[in-house]
């Protein structure tokens, strides 16, 4: 069975070596579906707790590129780049990882299914380009008292 869950960040970037407008600094409003495949466990009655996968797509992946600038984790951040990124934060820790789809826009979309030759590529067009130290570490929210 395949399960999907769908979250949604707001980031900006830039891609270094577009020809285009998308050389210089903007933003988008991400939607990302994290699908999971496997056996319905027999005691659980699930593939994959839904709580469970939120818990650490927040950790993995919201933390850092939300609100945050993606060229200080990707250093060629296309659509595809962040997809195979995102991709591996989460191969090792969430069961059953089958497909990260990551709309940048509302038509456009890249989907990664952990395809080792597109990841060797997009590592290999990667390298002229360094990541960014832009973002300030995040800090906890603390309530304000009254």
């Amino acid at each position: 069975m395949k399960l999907t869950r769908e979250f949604r960040f707001e980031a900006s970037h830039n891609i270094p070596n577009h020809e285009g407008l998308c050389n210089r600094i903007h933003g988008h409003s991400y939607n990302l579906f994290i699908s999971v495949e496997g056996p319905v466990d027999r005691q659980t009655g699930m593939v994959v707790d839904f709580d469970e996968m939120s818990r650490l797509v927040q950790e993995r992946v919201l933390e850092k590129l939300d609100h945050g600038f993606l060229n200080d984790y990707i250093p060629l951040p296309s659509c595809e780049s962040i997809s195979v990124w995102i991709w591996d934060q989460l191969k090792g820790s969430l069961p059953h990882l089958a497909e990260v789809q990551l709309y940048e826009t509302f038509d456009a979309s890249s989907i990664y299914r952990g395809e080792a030759e597109d990841a060797k590529a997009i590592e290999a067009a990667s390298k002229p380009f360094e990541k960014t130290q832009t973002n300030p570490p995040r800090r906890s929210l603390k309530a304000i008292s009254s």
